[in-house]
């Protein structure tokens, strides 16, 4: 009886090709690629905060990418140096689809980075974090704030000045702005003339307070190293010494966990 070989052979053909098929569509998965914001520098490697509409964020809301292995294009694929990354940049990163359980998260495999150079960059970028931790960034965290005052928003400028858009319980809305004390004036206050400065000891800690007399009121003060700013546009002078007191007794920077 002899055997009819065709139907092997067409088999054989056919399983050959699905498998190849779905070795490409296996390659063609294995590269992603998500939008996102650099947060920080390091050598060879960026800090990032993947888009929120990204499947990257719903995993981490920071990652570290290795970039030793990486092209680095601009958005018209022009090759780009890793010295014109900074903070605040906009930037397309493809991958292999692996990403590190860690915190912050890791990408090892970074194969291309799209830096979208003088489109999207500030001088000043205010990148938006959902709590007041800003540590895997900035190396610090803000902790102790009074319920005398709410958070409406948590901001970090050029990534090293921390920033809470704050109100008081009457709807009052200020700011309050600290970073590591390098001898610079971190208010953004520019051109405003105040009326009364003076000194007030709160605890263990000496603020500087200026009003002027349409209700704007500054306080100034350093603790541990860091300097600290709160700011009000409009709000009554007794109203702002009792806040200020709360504050400054209470919000500390920390760096360790």
């Amino acid at each position: 009886m002899k055997c009819n070989k065709k139907p092997v052979a067409v088999m054989l053909v056919l399983m050959l090709t699905v498998a190849l098929l779905l070795s490409g569509c296996q390659q063609k998965a294995d590269k992603t690629t998500f939008s996102a914001t650099i947060m920080r520098v390091d050598d060879q490697a960026v800090l990032v905060r993947p888009s929120q509409d990204s499947g990257e964020y719903k995993s981490a809301d920071l990652i570290l990418v290795g970039l030793s292995n990486a092209e680095l294009t601009d958005a018209k694929g022009n090759p780009v140096d890793f010295s014109a990354l900074s903070v605040g940049l906009k930037v397309d990163i493809t991958y292999g689809g692996v990403i590190l359980e860690s915190y912050p998260a890791q990408i090892n495999d970074c194969t291309k980075l799209v830096a979208y150079v003088g489109q999207t960059q500030l001088p000043n970028p205010m990148i938006a974090f959902d709590t007041p931790d800003f540590r895997f960034v900035a190396g610090f965290a803000l902790e102790g704030m009074p319920d005398s005052i709410k958070t409406d928003g948590v901001w970090l400028i050029a990534g090293k000045t921390a920033q809470l858009d704050v109100s008081t319980t009457d709807d009052v809305e200020g700011m309050l702005r600290c970073a590591k004390n390098t001898g610079e004036d971190i208010s953004g206050l520019y051109g405003i003339s105040f009326d009364t400065q003076t000194f007030k000891r709160f605890d263990d800690v000496t603020a500087e307070i200026s009003y002027t007399e349409n209700g704007k009121a500054l306080a100034c003060w350093q603790r541990d190293g860091y300097e600290f700013v709160l700011w009000f546009p409009e709000i009554e002078t007794d109203t702002f010494i009792t806040l200020a007191q709360s504050v400054i007794s209470g919000i500390k920077a920390t760096e360790s966990f």
